[in-house]
């Protein structure tokens, strides 16, 4: 970690010039700012575990509630305990592909675009819809 710092700091001075001394302290937030954002990944990662491993634990909860209660019990046990398995791994399923959509989008627009994006294109003008003036004409006869 040490070796690294200090080549960020080497490398620095030596693009830009005495004013690197200074600005390689930037260097070391933004990488620190990139580490924290796969952390927050990772605990997306781990918030999708344990919603999983708490729906199994309420299907497995709920059919030994209700096994123990006699035959009516244990099937009305086993069919809430596939119901909850179900719709909790279906939210899960739903919340993970969402969550997954949503932080790479972030990533790419916020985090990576002004790292390599360099403008200097033309400027973005959308399409119009032109209205034509009508000039009413008044024919005297």
């Amino acid at each position: 970690m040490y070796a690294g710092i200090v080549m960020i700091l080497v490398s620095s001075i030596m693009i830009n010039k005495g004013l690197g001394a200074i600005l390689w302290l930037f260097d070391i937030t933004g990488l620190l700012g990139d580490v924290m954002s796969y952390a927050r990944l990772a605990g997306v990662g781990l918030a999708t575990f344990y919603l999983a491993f708490t729906f199994n634990l309420m299907a497995d909860l709920f059919n030994d509630m209700l096994g123990g209660t006699g035959v009516i019990g244990a099937i009305f046990g086993f069919i809430l305990a596939v119901v909850v398995i179900v719709f909790g791994h279906t939210i899960n399923l739903v919340l993970t592909a969402i969550t997954g959509f949503m932080h790479s989008l972030r990533l790419c627009f916020v985090e990576f675009l002004f790292k390599f994006y360099e403008g200097g294109g033309t400027e973005y003008s959308p399409f119009r819809f032109r209205k034509r003036k009508t000039i009413p004409i008044i024919v005297k006869s």
